[in-house]
């Protein structure tokens, strides 16, 4: 599979990523993230696993870090995302003005410490073995090189861990493809 991503992919990894910086500053998850991230929260149901540490990579349009902070209450939650700026929405969440009630409430139903890193993800500053769980929507394919990727989530991930990811794939949106042929031999 990383073969085919690095040989056959037509993405532009700069220009993938820069998009999808643009996108992480202005606007909430979209559908198909959202969905992606829904997908795999729910394929962590059935297992029984109790993390301590949980990263979830490119965490600037996730909608996951709400979820398993609530999910995995006891466990530390790192986000981490390249671009600082993406992350403003989510210190919101986390961190609360100090004051008001809400601020209060907040803070007391998280008894665990999220923290937000502006880190490279080829270069995450976490130590070998230090994480749990490593969850990742829709980043592998921007990435220029995802097998260095894949090596830096399995240094951080403890033995036993779990690395769950989703990206997409050479038959991924087939059916659009073939509308788009379609509809151009119509307009013929």
């Amino acid at each position: 599979i990383l073969g085919a991503m690095d040989d056959a992919s037509r993405l532009d990894p700069i220009a993938a990523r820069l998009q999808w910086r643009r996108r992480a500053r202005k606007h909430p998850p979209d559908f198909l993230r959202a969905a992606v991230d829904r997908g795999l929260l729910e394929r962590l149901e059935p297992m029984r696993i109790e993390p301590e540490t949980i990263l979830v990579a490119s965490c600037g349009q996730s909608s996951a870090l709400l979820t398993l902070a609530q999910r995995f209450d006891r466990a530390a939650l790192l986000g981490a995302e390249d671009d600082a700026r993406a992350l403003v929405r989510w210190r919101d969440c986390f961190e609360p003005r100090p004051s008001g009630w809400l601020a209060r409430l907040r803070r007391s139903r998280r008894s665990s410490a999220t923290r937000l890193l502006a880190a490279d993800p080829l270069a995450l500053p976490l130590g070998p073995g230090s994480v749990d769980l490593v969850l990742s929507a829709l980043q592998l394919h921007a990435c220029p090189q995802p097998a260095r990727q894949l090596a830096e989530w399995l240094r951080i991930l403890r033995p036993g861990g779990l690395l769950s990811f989703a990206c997409f794939g050479v038959d991924t949106l087939s059916e659009l493809r073939g509308l788009d042929r379609k509809s151009t031999r119509l307009n013929s």
